[in-house]
């Protein structure tokens, strides 16, 4: 959902590789669908009778009410966050290639991404905060937090090698999730209150001051994964499909094991998300590398209006998230007491929102192509 990803994947387009634009475009349209399950998601915050959520979190230690099938669109629209964060990945990775083809120095191509970087943690504090109805905190660090230090740390870790990236990738992983399990497996989480902890590491419902929900170190191997496999997993070969086949033999596994390392053991079937465990990850991961799979070999499917469509909602990410949140806030009070059941209000949101957004985002796509040294380069 952050716009370093998508900016990278409009800005690198040339005009004489057809095998680039496929690959790109694939990205392009599997980020547009993670922002429309977002927005289903997000069109629930302002209705007192509904909620998606399916997964648990110790920012808030909520343990969600599962029941089938009501829960289905839930566990469907927890594949947005996965799918931001891997595509983001890609999308620094697809960056730093363009940007060298057009002569940038690597030192030129890491300050960017810092300036970049640091600009999504300024908006998720500032802009992102500015909330005028519940159920938003007034001091709420959400996934441009999140996003953004997986950025600024990539600005360096993008000079190792492939191999060292993936040693990284592990040893980080297996880190945090061990650090997760540990907590779980005495029946504790972090009891105290810390802005650090909670950016990089682990949210806790200790903290009043700044409540978070995405630590960058957790989701830093899924943005490693999607980085060192960029150029692969979008061109038709078949590697997507391998690694999210992994993803899920992963899961199944972990499931069959009694689900190790689960934030809620009690029950397999509620994922931690705040932060992510080892099935929501595996889970989540796995399904949006089968989607960029299948995307990859639809590709007369990708000339289609509606793919254009979808794939300029993907371009446009950034921008989506900001002004779908403010969207829904501004029509769900008109929406929310009307006599129809909770799931008919939330589809009401949905469409009404979604028009409006598909005109602001095309016009933004339209300045941004036509002012590409200005700031928006950064959005």
């Amino acid at each position: 959902m952050v716009r370093v990803n998508s900016a990278a994947a409009m800005e690198m387009r040339p005009p004489d590789s057809e095998g680039r634009t496929t690959r790109v475009m694939t990205f392009d349209v599997v980020r547009g669908i993670a922002m429309l399950l977002m927005l289903v998601s997000h069109s629930s915050w302002w209705l007192d009778d509904l909620d998606y959520g399916v997964a648990f979190g110790w920012d808030n230690m909520i343990v969600p009410q599962l029941s089938l099938p009501d829960s289905l669109p839930g566990f469907l629209l927890q594949l947005a966050t996965p799918a931001f964060f891997l595509l983001g990945g890609v999308g620094l990775a697809l960056f730093s290639e363009a940007r060298r083809r057009r002569g940038w120095s690597e030192g030129r191509i890491s300050r960017f991404l810092v300036v970049r970087g640091v600009v999504l943690i300024t908006l998720d504090v500032t802009v992102m905060n500015v909330m005028g109805n519940e159920p938003y905190y007034s001091t709420h660090l959400s996934v441009l937090t999140g996003m953004g230090i997986c950025v600024c740390l990539m600005a360096g870790l993008r000079y190792l090698s492939k191999r060292a990236l993936v040693v990284v990738l592990v040893v980080t992983l297996v880190s945090t999730q061990w650090y997760y399990y540990s907590l779980t497996a005495s029946g504790s989480w972090p009891q105290e209150e810390s802005l650090i902890r909670a950016a990089l590491l682990a949210p806790s419902v200790e903290d009043l001051t700044w409540k978070t929900q995405f630590p960058a170190l957790a989701w830093l191997p899924i943005v490693l994964l999607g980085f060192v496999s960029a150029r692969p997993l979008g061109d038709g070969s078949k590697l997507a499909l391998r690694l999210g086949l992994g993803c899920l033999a992963v899961f199944a596994v972990n499931l069959l094991a009694g689900d190790v390392g689960g934030l809620y053991p009690a029950d397999p079937f509620i994922f931690g998300k705040h932060p992510p465990d080892v099935g929501y990850l595996s889970l989540y991961t796995g399904l949006t590398l089968l989607l960029i799979a299948g995307m990859g070999m639809q590709q007369g499917w990708q000339q289609t209006r509606t793919a254009q469509t979808v794939a300029m909602l993907g371009q446009t990410a950034l921008f989506f998230y900001v002004i779908h949140i403010r969207l829904i806030e501004m029509v769900s009070p008109l929406i929310a007491p009307l006599e129809m059941t909770a799931l008919e209000r939330s589809v009401l949101i949905v469409l009404v929102v979604l028009p409006m957004l598909l005109m602001l985002c095309r016009v933004y796509r339209s300045l941004k192509r036509q002012y590409p040294e200005s700031v928006l380069q950064y959005l």
